[in-house]
């Protein structure tokens, strides 16, 4: 874990969050017009309080989008914290030249709940991944396998569709001659 050097206005949003939860944040990161808190294990349900009403009272008085982190001292159950309330199948640490790199995989329709409106709550995630473990990067695999155009199981080659000559020929007539045949069908 790296030293923290905190700026002015993350400090005043720390106390204030301590003042409206109860609740001492860890750490404190902003981008644009989001703040992240995070927060110790044991204190999650304290932060956001009955219904929400401690985190909510902490998003009106700072006027922003606020994303509170859930700390553990496991790398890969702190990364699938970070990416709640999208399920995460697993995650993987790397090392590469560039640094850890953790890999989340999670399924298609939980990938906007990761990273958030405007890929804020990732870029949130990824500065406190780097500041408690050296994360260099949080790379997240949204498994396609599961959705119905994804398939894999049903092959599609032309020597598979069988049609007979019925079906050409209905295909080259044009709108009129439909009407024409479809009008003999009913006139029999």
């Amino acid at each position: 874990m790296s030293t923290i050097k905190w700026g002015a206005d993350e400090i005043k949003n720390m106390t204030l969050f301590e003042i409206l939860t109860g609740v001492s944040a860890m750490d404190c990161v902003s981008i644009d017009d989001a703040v992240g808190f995070l927060v110790d294990e044991k204190d999650m349900g304290m932060a956001i309080g009955k219904n929400g009403e401690s985190i909510n009272k902490v998003r009106d008085k700072l006027g922003k989008q606020v994303f509170l982190m859930q700390h553990s001292q496991d790398m890969q159950k702190f990364i699938m914290y970070a990416l709640h309330p999208a399920y995460v199948r697993s995650v993987r640490i790397s090392d590469t030249t560039k640094g850890k790199i953790a890999s989340a995989d999670i399924s298609k329709e939980d990938y906007r709940k990761a990273v958030g409106e405007s890929n804020k709550k990732i870029a949130i995630a990824k500065l406190f991944a780097r500041r408690m473990f050296d994360i260099a990067d949080i790379i997240i695999k949204a498994d396609m396998s599961g959705m119905p155009h994804q398939r894999r199981d049903v092959s599609f080659r032309p020597d598979n569709v069988k049609r007979d000559d019925s079906f050409r020929k209905e295909r080259s007539f044009d709108r009129r001659d439909r009407k024409d045949r479809d009008d003999r069908k009913f006139n029999r």
